[in-house]
């Protein structure tokens, strides 16, 4: 009876022992999951969502001049895309692009120099490099053209680039707008060899719809003295 009631007590300890041990492990367990809690709650603090972007000075500029529909008048000066030149008509729409952070243009020419022709580009503000980016896709090409400009003076011109025309033969292309009205803006492209060396090819004269817009100028022909 006496080792059986020893045995019964030995028991009876073991069990109170381990009963204990998984209350003080139940116990860090609640210590460690409210720590987790707790930062968890730390980090819903000061973790969160990014504070939202706001368009840049630079980008609302090029918004409010070029926003709106236009009219345009084309010239395209005889070379490989079109040997006997000639002028055209089109139309454009630029309008900011979602939360003001860039500048959409679409572009539509029915009854251009070298046919009808569609473009659509977006610009935007770089603020590494201060300067503004943008992207080109048309209907005369698979590939769409980036292009980096900024502001000389009061002229928006862009960093010549080198274009492969096949068969080994590179040429330097330059794009710049000048005389920025509020009812008027003038593009201008050229190419050659070298920057130094391009030529116009292509003068495109946009003026607001509803309002008339100049013929573009010949290259070496200066606007007309106005009465």
């Amino acid at each position: 009876m006496k080792k059986l009631f020893l045995a019964v007590l030995i028991v009876g300890f073991a069990s109170l022992w381990v009963m204990a041990q998984d209350k003080k492990t139940d116990k860090k367990s609640d210590m460690k999951q409210g720590e987790m809690k707790h930062d968890h709650g730390a980090m819903d603090n000061k973790g969160g969502m990014p504070p939202m972007a706001k368009p840049s000075p630079e980008i609302a500029k090029l918004i409010k001049m070029f926003s709106g529909t236009w009219t345009a008048n084309e010239k395209v000066e005889p070379g490989p895309m079109a040997p006997k030149g000639g002028t055209g008509t089109g139309s454009a729409t630029f309008k900011a692009g979602p939360g003001g952070m860039t500048l959409i243009e679409d572009y539509n020419s029915a009854h251009g120099a070298m046919g009808p022709f569609k473009g659509h580009g977006v610009t935007w503000w770089d603020a590494k490099t201060s300067t503004y980016k943008g992207t080109w896709c048309d209907s005369m090409s698979a590939e769409c053209m980036n292009s980096t400009m900024k502001w000389e003076g009061e002229k928006l011109v862009s960093t010549p680039q080198e274009m492969d025309m096949g068969g080994g033969q590179k040429m330097i292309m330059t794009m710049q707008y000048t005389d920025i009205k509020p009812d008027s803006i003038t593009f201008t492209m050229g190419s050659g060899p070298t920057a130094a060396q391009a030529k116009t090819t292509m003068t495109i004269v946009y003026a607001k719809a509803g309002k008339a817009a100049a013929p573009a100028a010949k290259k070496d022909e200066a606007a007309p003295a106005k009465k």
